[in-house]
């Protein structure tokens, strides 16, 4: 109801205000005659709030309660040993027949999924997880490592950039 006078208005407020000053004064334990009452009942005075609504006070801290530790690293898992021990695996440097062995097992995997897809396909779809796995410590870069074994592959730039090179069998 906005047909208040501000007079009205003003009073009330005022009331409410000492009421709730009246409420927090005596919930500390000063004396009410201190504070003065309010002069006239409000009815429509909603319940005022107690000291206890009000924030707490935090409590006083020592140096050792303010210093702040990281959270812990969680525990390696049981499968990702597995995953270690092969990757330590993969970092021990290959013999130079070990390395001819894998390049070979590379070259039989293009030339296997080559024929899959009928002679030929982007270098960019040319992969497999077992690839990846054949190609470390042998095959850094897979299109340098096929232009050298022109016997076996082909490998055309078509001048489109987007699409990149195209592996092809040799017939």
């Amino acid at each position: 109801n906005f047909d208040v006078p501000a007079a009205t208005l003003i009073a009330t407020f005022k009331n409410v205000l000492k009421t709730r000053e009246t409420a927090v004064v005596t919930a500390r334990g000063t004396p009410v005659a201190a504070v003065a009452a309010p002069k006239t009942p409000v009815a429509a005075v909603p319940t005022l709030p107690t000291l206890s609504d009000e924030w707490p006070e935090e409590p006083a801290a020592s140096a050792e309660d303010m210093s702040f530790e990281p959270k812990r690293k969680k525990a390696r898992k049981a499968g990702d040993a597995a995953v270690t021990s092969h990757q330590q695996a993969m970092d021990v440097p290959l013999s130079e027949e070990d390395r001819e062995r894998r390049r070979e097992a590379v070259l039989a995997e293009v030339v296997q999924m080559l024929q899959g897809a009928g002679g030929s396909m982007l270098l960019q779809d040319v992969g497999s997880k077992h690839l990846t796995d054949l190609r470390k410590g042998a095959v850094a870069n897979l299109s340098k490592f096929l232009s050298s074994r022109s016997d076996m592959v082909t490998i055309e730039n078509d001048g489109d950039s987007k699409r990149g090179p195209t592996v092809s069998l040799v017939a």
